[in-house]
């Protein structure tokens, strides 16, 4: 199960700060191994087909599995909340952005930010060097 569990925004006077936090789940009574999480932001009242920012939270393994590795043990019925922060800088072309990202910061969720994330988390059941990857896609809207 997932969810999108806080987006806020810190600001100041050519920076916005955005903190996305993300809330897996784990309703099963066995472990499983949550590899790494994709995801894309938009702020759909700029432009719903522009990225705004995205990234990958988490790591896979390449061939042999390396110490320190970035992957997340998640127990059975348990939850963990990854969290990504994305810097971005007030340009001359991001005004109209700039004006629902401040509305955001100023009004909290009632502000005219519109936001849509959409990725997909990538989860083994067993171990990293053995059995299937799954995948599970996730969308939403704030």
């Amino acid at each position: 199960q997932f969810s999108l569990y806080n987006l806020y925004s810190e600001k100041s006077l050519k920076l916005f700060n955005i903190k996305i936090e993300f809330k897996i789940s784990n309703p099963n009574p066995r472990a499983v191994i949550v590899q790494t999480m994709d995801f894309n932001l938009f702020e759909t009242g700029f432009s719903s087909y522009e990225q705004l920012a995205g990234g990958t939270i988490g790591s896979r393994p390449e061939g042999m599995v390396e110490f320190g590795s970035n992957y997340y043990t998640l127990l059975g019925e348990n939850s963990i909340v990854l969290k990504k922060k994305v810097t971005l800088a007030n340009t001359a072309t991001s005004g109209e952005l700039w004006d629902a990202l401040e509305s955001e910061y100023d009004n909290g969720e009632s502000g005219s930010a519109s936001w849509w994330v959409y990725g997909t988390v990538y989860f083994n059941l067993s171990s990293m060097t053995s059995g299937q990857e799954n995948t599970v896609p996730f969308e939403f809207f704030r």
